[in-house]
């Protein structure tokens, strides 16, 4: 029955019928609550009747819908009345790329665009575990802004057989009990076609046929009936692109070749892969004629590795081969891998775990040893590591220029140690250091504070000297992950000028001159080849391009080098390191999701899971009635804030527009406050949670602002202003009445937070003015102030009735324990002991923890178990020999 305009689908008011087919119709719709122009799908009747599918549906609905890509239909809403289930998706203007096929072929610039954004798309929905299964041109959207990917998993989940077939593949087969195909055969798998297991490698096969399609304007396998379609899939190969398209790059019919490899293991591995693949040819203006040498992307796909003897064996080999062959300078390219004991796997969840000396000789690496993390040293010509005493709590391990001393940060310092053993030397402080290089003449360059710029210490240690200032009204906010050029007189560095991932660039900084100027425009972790080149990671690869030392200026364009490097998204670091001697090392894997999982975690730290969704969730905090979290979920490109229901266990998003994050609730409870980074400034917006009203801005600022806490009577907003080359950080209080005006409280530059107490006279707050982070507590109106803590302290919060204070003590960025103060609340302020609760290995960020209103449970955000298992490292030695080649 088709629906006439003006019928009402909860908020949606039905405007016009836009299709209809197999899997429903589609109509025009109005959004009532946010004024926008939606789609609503309507499922067919014999699916909401499925109780089995139905619920199926909705589980696939909820994963589809945390997809925030600029190239997939967004999923806004799923909804359910009069019997009908519906899908509430973005309204795409423009015609699907079957609609566009009609007229021919894409000219070839807009084929590589629109196929690097729809291999890019894919790569988005594999990384979070699903599997497309219809990839077709009759489900990618064609508008201004690009490709848009549709009906991501949930066609067949529509169909009879969908039960068996999971979001990550399953059995399956491709004939319903009608013997009818599920799906479009022309662009099915050979193992969709035979019943065998399907993964994202099926959807890497439907993608070649689309791309191949879409350059040549015919279907790579073709037939008059069914079954000779599927005969070709199975047992034909497409004709050459080139001799279709003439003009057509070779490179480019290898790439798509290699998308429709009947077995799957020798199809590309990842969505990303294909991307590298269109992107590295238009870069690189690859033509007709003999195909690119083989690029380690061919070669990059990590082995199985051999168990027990042939292991060291092979390992062994390899060392002694690399160091006879460097000898006889014709060093050939080695690739082996040393594999770590599960026991002790590395530790990658607090930035780069890996170094190797610059002569290549030996790697440092930091593994999970008991409760804590340690630095191992390893001569590449010996079988074992080397623990190394005195490193507990390790993180970001560098060489000295030499290569006889590691440095590291632990402990909110940053130390050195030789690799023969012995202490470990304080030489600075180093907060919360994102990154280190060592210098020629013994200095090291270091970022001892994510918020700051670059500072340079000694290699012997003392006071630390400041070399870089962001300046955030210039779109500066960060510098980290220096890296030192040979000449020693000059460092790399990543220049992050925003919240999102795709706001970043690298620098070069002059040592001479103390200036510093942009390189790259979009990249991250920059490290200098031997080869002469600069690599940095950009969207989850490794990019290369030559850089001209003299003048310190690029002269060419990047091309990829290497791919499968895990990449950690709440660090921006890869886990990778590289020899002066032209060798790599690396941590095999992808983008690294923020997996994490909600858990409550009673006084005695003894925890049970709230829920089993899994996100990317990175700071919480709870309604005054303790039924709802609002959390920031991070994706690749942007975070978000979403509200989670603490009684029916569902999530709901609240924001739609720029980077949202850090969201605190109204002391009614009826909105949400949250930081935000849209059309170019930050700010600190509102929204209710219900009923009428949109965002309403707060505060305007062309620095970043963290919003902390309401009073409970409504009457102040608490925040922190930061911004480290200007004189206006600190903590503010915006009142919430009248003019709006917001008068600083505490001026001191470190200062971060401002937890109001529940009595509304004191504010909690943390603050390095005594060399370290240390908690304090004040009068909001009157010049009385106390030091809590006294062994390091970050994010206080206060108990519901404010008799009690909690805090975290420790190091923010490595190990802390959660701290609990008593209070006295009637008459003049006195604090008791801190006394400590639980060790706190939760993840860390600006309001990493909620007290619930009982006072005897938390709500932290754990990470999930697989992400820290990682046990292999991969070594190709001369690697720079291969670069030279490419």
């Amino acid at each position: 029955m088709r629906l006439a305009a003006g019928t009402k689908l909860g908020p949606y008011q039905i405007l016009a019928l836009l299709g209809a087919g197999g899997m429903g119709e589609v109509y025009r719709a109005r959004d009532t609550r946010l004024e926008r122009t939606v789609a609503i799908k309507i499922l067919p009747q014999q699916f909401s009747c499925d109780p089995v599918r139905k619920q199926r549906f909705e589980r696939e609905a909820k994963t589809i819908s945390t997809l925030n890509h600029p190239h997939i239909c967004v999923l806004h809403d799923v909804g359910h009345q009069d019997g009908m289930d519906y899908l509430v998706l973005e309204c795409l203007e423009g015609e699907t790329l079957a609609k566009r096929l009609e007229k021919g072929p894409l000219p070839l610039d807009q084929a590589f665009k629109y196929g690097a954004q729809i291999a890019d798309a894919l790569d988005k929905a594999h990384r979070h575990g699903i599997v497309h299964r219809d990839l077709k041109p009759g489900n990618i959207m064609l508008t201004s802004t690009g490709a848009k990917l549709l009906d991501f998993g949930l066609a067949t989940s529509a169909s009879p057989l969908a039960d068996d077939v999971t979001l990550t593949g399953g059995q399956a087969s491709p004939l319903t009990e009608q013997n009818t195909v599920v799906g479009t055969f022309q662009y099915m798998s050979p193992e969709q076609l035979e019943g065998k297991h399907i993964d994202w490698r099926g959807d890497i096969f439907s993608l070649g046929a689309v791309l191949y399609e879409m350059v040549t304007g015919k279907r790579a396998f073709e037939g008059k009936t069914q079954f000779s379609v599927a005969s070709a899939i199975l047992e034909k190969e497409p004709a050459p692109i080139c001799a279709l398209k003439p003009m057509s790059p070779l490179a480019l019919d290898h790439a798509i070749r290699r998308c429709l490899a009947k077995r799957p293991d020798d199809r590309w591995q990842s969505a990303a892969d294909i991307k590298c693949e269109l992107e590295w040819i238009v870069e690189t203006g690859a033509r007709s004629g003999p195909l690119p040498s083989p690029t380690l992307r061919g070669a990059r796909v990590p082995l199985l590795l051999y168990a027990g003897l042939v292991t060291i064996l092979a390992f062994g080999l390899a060392a002694l081969l690399w160091y006879e062959s460097a000898r006889s300078h014709s060093a050939p390219v080695f690739r082996f891998t040393i594999a770590l004991p599960t026991s002790e796997p590395l530790a990658v969840n607090n930035g780069p775990a890996l170094a190797l000396a610059p002569d290549g000789r030996r790697i440092a690496y930091i593994v999970h040893h008991g409760d804590t993390s340690q630095l191992y040293v390893r001569e590449l010509a010996s079988f074992e590591g080397k623990l190394m005493q005195g490193t507990e709590g390790a993180s970001q391990p560098f060489f000295s220029w030499d290569g006889e001393w590691l440095g590291f940060f632990a402990d909110g310092k940053l130390k050195k140690i030789s690799v023969s053993g012995g202490p470990a030397i304080v030489l600075c402080e180093a907060p919360e250091g994102i990154g280190a290089t060592w210098l020629k003449d013994g200095g090291i360059v270091f970022n001892a504070d994510w918020r700051e710029g670059l500072r340079r210490v000694s290699g012997g240690g003392g006071v630390s000297t400041v070399l870089t200032h962001p300046d955030m009204q210039r779109g500066e906010a960060y510098h980290w992950r220096p890296e030192v050029l040979p000449s020693g007189e000059a460092v790399l560095f990543t220049d992050k000028k925003g919240p999102s991932r795709a706001e970043t660039s690298i620098a070069i900084l002059s040592l001479k001159s103390g200036e510093w100027k942009t390189v790259i425009d979009k990249g991250n972790s920059p490290l200098y080849l031997a080869s002469g080149h600069i690599a940095y990671e950009r969207d989850g690869v490794f990019l290369a391009a030559p850089l001209d030392l003299g003048k310190l200026a690029v002269t060419g364009p990047s091309f990829p080098v290497l791919q499968g490097v895990l990449f950690d998204l709440d660090f921006d670091g890869a886990q990778i390191a590289v020899s002066r001697d032209g060798s790599v090392a690396y941590i095999p894997g992808t983008t690294r999701p923020l997996d994490n999982t909600l858990v409550s975690v009673d006084r005695s730290g003894r925890e049970s899971a709230l829920s089993n969704l899994h996100r990317s969730y990175e700071d919480l905090t709870l309604s005054p009635d303790g039924r709802f979290l609002a959390l920031t979920i991070r994706g690749e490109q942007q975070w978000n804030v979403w509200l989670y229901d603490l009684r029916q266990m569902t999530l709901s998003r609240l924001t739609f527009e720029g980077d949202n994050r850090d969201p605190i609730w109204s002391s009614d409870g009826k909105r949400v406050a949250y930081s935000s980074f849209r059309n170019g400034h930050y700010g600190i917006f509102w929204k209710p949670i219900v009923g009428p009203g949109g965002e309403e801005e707060l505060v305007k600022t062309e620095a970043t602002p963290w919003p902390f806490s309401f009073s409970r009577d409504g009457q102040w907003l608490s925040y922190t202003l930061e911004n480290p080359s200007a004189p206006t950080t600190g903590i503010y209080l915006l009142t919430l009445k009248g003019d709006r005006e917001a008068k600083r409280i505490v001026s001191v530059p470190s200062a971060y937070g401002g937890a109001i107490s529940p009595n509304g006279r004191w504010l909690a707050y943390e603050s390095r003015e005594s060399g370290r982070s240390e908690v304090y507590v004040k009068e909001l109106s009157g010049p009385g102030k106390w030091q809590i803590s006294s062994e390091g302290g970050f994010r206080p919060r206060w108990s519901a009735d404010g008799r009690e204070l909690f805090f975290r003590s420790g190091t923010f960025t490595g190990e802390s324990t959660l701290m609990s103060v008593g209070i006295q609340t009637a008459g003049a302020f006195s604090a008791g002991s801190p006394r400590p609760l639980f060790r706190f290995h939760y993840t860390q960020g600006g309001h990493d923890y909620a007290v619930m209103p009982d006072g005897q449970h938390l709500i932290c955000i754990k990470e999930s178990e697989h992400e820290t298992r990682a046990t292999q490292i991969n070594l190709i030695l001369n690697w720079s020999a291969e670069l030279k080649e490419k």
